[in-house]
């Protein structure tokens, strides 16, 4: 199985990191290298960034690749591994404290099928644990963009 995928165009936000096949034209077509980039509102940021305008050509093309979400990824954003031997999985686990003493939030990201899920769940120390809700994340942008949202440090 590969490590990369070709995104949709709908997948794309500022921000979103991607690689991007090396556009000289001068090099014969086994010598192009991928470079990693960053998608940018406009066209006046100089350096590692794409224009958002520009994706739609470069995706028709195929000169874009998505690296999907790994361990790494993961360690590098603050996950901890963690065997669970209820389910028999190997899931990633970051921990949020809320507004009460014993209120926290658990954030479990585990890979089934190939398909990564994040399964946020609330616990304080009056009740058992409860799923708020289940999503399946593809990139390290992605998650990014989600930990933003959901405001995980």
């Amino acid at each position: 199985m590969s490590n990369y995928y070709t995104p949709s165009i709908e997948e794309f936000h500022v921000g979103m990191e991607f690689e991007l096949l090396d556009q000289t034209t001068t090099k014969m077509i086994n010598d192009r290298k991928w470079h990693t980039v960053t998608v940018s509102p406009n066209n006046n940021e100089m350096g590692v960034s794409v224009a958002f305008n520009r994706i739609p050509q470069l995706l028709k093309r195929n000169e874009i690749r998505v690296k999907l979400l790994d361990n790494e990824d993961l360690e590098s954003l603050g996950f901890v591994e963690s065997k669970n031997k209820n389910l028999g999985i190997t899931e990633y686990i970051k921990y949020k404290l809320n507004w009460g003493f014993n209120d926290q939030s658990k954030y479990s990201i585990y890979q089934m099928n190939g398909v990564w899920n994040m399964v946020v769940t609330e616990q304080n120390s009056y009740d058992s644990p409860t799923a708020v809700f289940r999503i399946n994340v593809k990139n390290k942008s992605e998650l990014k963009k989600l930990m933003n949202m959901l405001q995980i440090n």
